[in-house]
């Protein structure tokens, strides 16, 4: 599939996608099933009725992100961690009550560099044994700031790569694409090639002593053709511009059709960006869009109305399932 991206040439396609919202910014135990998503209802407290896992402890939700994807293909399947939150306490306790942590983990990928994506690294790793590989770009580790309206500046990035070694994990440095296992990509690097996806204003690097835009030239976005089906497609903040990570994934592969938008998209308070997104995500006719994250709740709403059945809405705990045909 991504033979044209990695380093590697991945022949097949998957035929079953998982995705588990570990983290997001949303809970509620109350949201219907669908054919794609399946919920986590609330927890039976009577005595006599114990919840399936013994603990009737609720799910954390925070400002963060992290997905559980486990990709089976006709070889095997693989499992990747999607970043991993906020704080360093809502990831992990997630996993446990998941009845994740501990389970194969073929890799960690890190979206980029902020701290709502990377804060519970380390304690995530530890779960595991051995702890996998940690695929980031490397100007994921550059010196960050958002920098409010009073001018007040904020540093929004602590991560390095001691943080990751020291933990006992392979830094795998991703840049421009990487082929994780067949049908499976990672892309960076992604161009921002329309008018209206400019980047976060408040977001600043250091460079060369001072600080300028950021551009978020380190934000990865995970690719996966489902046989059949199309591309799916999963962005951390989406910080290039969720349509330009869309096209740059459709021509980085030999698949044009998408069926799965989802993750976070960076949309709060621009009411014309918002509008243009949605009228973009039309054209390109994925059948699901998976709004999260920082997507907004403007943005989030206004989806929800342009986009009719294409759309789901993220939270915690929910389980999405995408098959081949005939799977």
């Amino acid at each position: 599939m991504m033979d044209r991206v990695g380093s590697r040439t991945a022949p097949g396609a998957a035929r079953r996608v998982e995705i588990v919202t570990v983290m997001d910014n949303y809970a509620d135990v109350f949201l219907p099933s669908t054919p794609a998503a399946e919920r986590r209802g609330p927890p039976a407290l009577a005595p006599d009725r114990p919840a399936p896992d013994g603990d009737p402890s609720p799910l954390l939700a925070e400002h963060g992100l992290s997905l559980w994807v486990s990709i089976t293909s006709d070889e095997a399947t693989r499992s990747f961690l999607f970043d991993t939150g906020m704080t360093e306490v809502g990831v992990p306790y997630n996993l446990r009550r998941l009845g994740l942590a501990g389970r194969q983990l073929d890799g960690l990928i890190l979206s980029h560099g902020h701290p709502d994506h990377t804060a519970a690294l380390v304690p995530t790793l530890r779960l595991f044994d051995p702890p996998p590989p940690v695929y980031v770009h490397p100007k994921a580790f550059a010196e960050r700031y958002l920098v409010r309206p009073d001018g007040q500046k904020l540093l929004s990035n602590t991560l390095s790569p001691d943080t990751i070694r020291s933990a006992g994990a392979e830094l795998i440095p991703v840049q421009g694409g990487f082929d994780l296992a067949p049908g499976v990509a990672l892309i960076g690097d992604i161009p921002m090639k329309n008018e209206f996806e400019r980047g976060f204003p408040a977001a600043f690097v250091m460079q060369d002593g001072e600080l300028a835009p950021d551009l978020f030239p380190d934000e990865l976005a995970l690719v996966i053709q489902l046989a059949g089906r199309g591309l799916i497609v999963i962005t951390g903040c989406a910080h290039r511009g969720v349509i330009n990570t869309v096209r740059h994934a459709r021509e980085l592969t030999p698949e044009e059709r998408v069926h799965v938008v989802m993750g976070g998209f960076h949309l709060g308070g621009a009411t014309e960006k918002i509008q243009q997104t949605a009228e973009e995500l039309r054209r390109l006719d994925p059948t699901h869009v998976i709004p999260g994250h920082c997507t907004g709740w403007e943005a989030t709403v206004h989806l929800s109305q342009a986009l009719g059945r294409a759309f789901i809405l993220s939270a915690v705990g929910t389980r999405f399932v995408f098959d081949a045909p005939g799977s």
